[in-house]
């Protein structure tokens, strides 16, 4: 698709006799929001192997520098901070209900169980210790439960719709 773009582009340019025909036909293929994802990740991997890095922090580093390279760790730091708490907010909203659910059919349970603060202590709880790990190898346990999960999910999504009789 971006060589696609790009070569329209270089087309148009070729047609346009002047300079600033050349940038309207570029400006326009960079108008078009996948071209300009895939043209920054262009970008992202030609930086990385002409700085022969292998992440973003040592890419900056090498190009902009050591206070490049701070930056993008900062941004980096907010970026998975910011999926950090969205995630554990989607938890809660996904779990709260459920939680309420169970409890209206269990008086003996106490009722804080299914309050998002409870929620959001529990799910960081069980997550933590994962954090701590040096590589991410002590992860595929998990992973391959979760896919599981995932797959068991699934199969009763699909039952229920055929029980219901909205698939053949």
């Amino acid at each position: 698709v971006l060589f696609r773009s790009l070569s329209t582009a270089e087309s148009r340019a070729k047609m346009a006799p002047s300079k600033s025909g050349m940038l309207d036909a570029l400006g326009h293929t960079l108008v078009q929001p996948r071209s300009l994802v895939i043209l920054s990740l262009l970008f992202i991997v030609g930086a990385a192997r002409s700085a022969r890095a292998n992440s973003y922090e040592d890419a900056a580093r090498a190009l902009l520098g050591p206070t490049g390279g701070a930056c993008v760790e900062i941004a980096l730091v907010c970026l998975v901070y910011g999926s950090l708490v969205s995630l554990q907010i989607i938890i809660a909203d996904q779990v709260q209900p459920v939680a309420s659910a169970a409890l209206a059919n269990a008086p003996h349970l106490p009722h804080f169980i299914a309050e998002r603060w409870f929620i959001t202590c529990v799910s960081t709880a069980l997550v933590y210790p994962m954090t701590l790990a040096k590589s991410l190898s002590a992860l595929a346990s998990a992973t391959t439960a979760a896919f599981f999960v995932l797959l068991f999910v699934a199969g009763a999504v699909v039952a229920e719709f055929a029980k219901k009789g909205w698939i053949s």
